[in-house]
C-alpha cells in the first residue's frame, strides 16, 4: 500500500469521524445528557477471514489483527446514544496475490440511538425485577477498507428494543439491516454490478451488555450478534 492510499484512507476516515462526531454533539445539545461513559480498547486476533480470500485449496486464510476501539455511550430523558469505532490492522495476507492486500486498514463505525416508549409516551412499562423499559432502536453502521475489494458499507438498522431490570444494563433488539456496498472499481468487482448495491433486507437479534463487577470499578462489556443471510 503506497504512501497516498494511505493518506486518501485517513482523509476519509477522519472525514467521517468529524460528520459522526458533530451529529452526536446536535444530539446531546438538544437533550442533556444524564449519564456518559467513555472508553478506549485493543483487541487482538490471528484467525480473521475474510470474503475472497483463500488458500490455494480454497480453505480459509487465517489473517492476524490488531483493532483498536473508541466507544461512547449516553442517555437522555428520552433514551440513550451509542457510538463506536473501530480502527482495524491486518498483517499481511500470505497468499494474497494483491499488494494493497498486505497490511491493510479499514474504519468501521456503528451509531445507535434508543427511543424509550415509556418517556416518550409518559407510560410506566417496566416489570420490577424483570423489564426496565421497551423502545425502538434506530441506527447506522459505516466502513471503509483500503484492500482490493475496497469495502463501502453502508447499512440502516430499525428495530425493537427491550431493557432488562439488571444493575448496568441489559438490551435486547431485533433488528432489520438494510445494507449496501460499493466496492473499488479498481479491480473485479466479484460478479457484482457496477455502482452501489443492495442486499436483501435481513434480520438480527442482538444483545448488547454492560454489568458492574460488584463494588469494584470494574464492568464486564459486551455485545453478541446473529445476522441472517443477506443474499447478494
Amino acid at each position: 500500500m503506497n504512501v497516498l492510499q494511505q493518506g486518501n484512507a485517513l482523509k476519509t476516515l477522519m472525514t467521517a469521524m468529524a460528520t459522526i462526531l458533530g451529529g452526536i454533539g446536535v444530539m446531546q445539545s438538544v437533550q442533556a445528557a444524564t449519564w456518559s461513559d467513555t472508553s478506549i480498547g485493543w483487541r487482538y486476533g490471528s484467525q480473521f477471514a475474510e470474503p475472497y480470500k483463500n488458500d490455494s485449496d480454497d480453505s480459509r486464510t487465517d489473517i492476524t489483527k490488531q483493532i483498536f476501539n473508541l466507544t461512547y455511550a449516553s442517555g437522555d430523558k428520552y433514551g440513550s446514544n451509542f457510538f463506536n469505532v473501530d480502527l482495524l490492522q491486518s498483517d499481511d495476507e500470505p497468499n494474497s496475490t494483491q499488494s494493497n492486500d498486505k497490511g491493510t486498514q479499514e474504519a468501521y463505525v456503528v451509531i445507535r440511538r434508543y427511543l424509550d416508549a415509556g418517556a416518550i409516551t409518559k407510560t410506566n412499562l417496566s416489570v420490577p425485577g424483570y423489564i426496565r423499559g421497551a423502545g425502538l432502536t434506530l441506527g447506522l453502521d459505516w466502513n471503509t477498507k483500503n484492500d482490493s475489494y475496497g469495502s463501502k458499507k453502508r447499512m440502516w438498522v430499525v428495530g425493537p428494543t427491550i431493557q432488562f431490570d439488571v444493575p448496568g444494563f441489559l438490551d435486547f433488539s431485533v433488528l432489520a439491516l438494510f445494507e449496501s456496498n460499493d466496492p473499488s472499481s479498481d479491480t473485479p468487482r466479484f460478479g457484482y454490478s457496477s455502482g452501489r448495491y443492495t442486499y436483501d433486507t435481513h434480520a438480527a437479534a442482538q444483545f448488547t451488555w454492560g454489568i458492574p463487577i460488584g463494588k469494584t470499578p470494574l464492568s464486564f462489556e459486551g455485545y453478541a450478534l446473529w445476522i441472517d443471510s443477506k443474499g447478494k
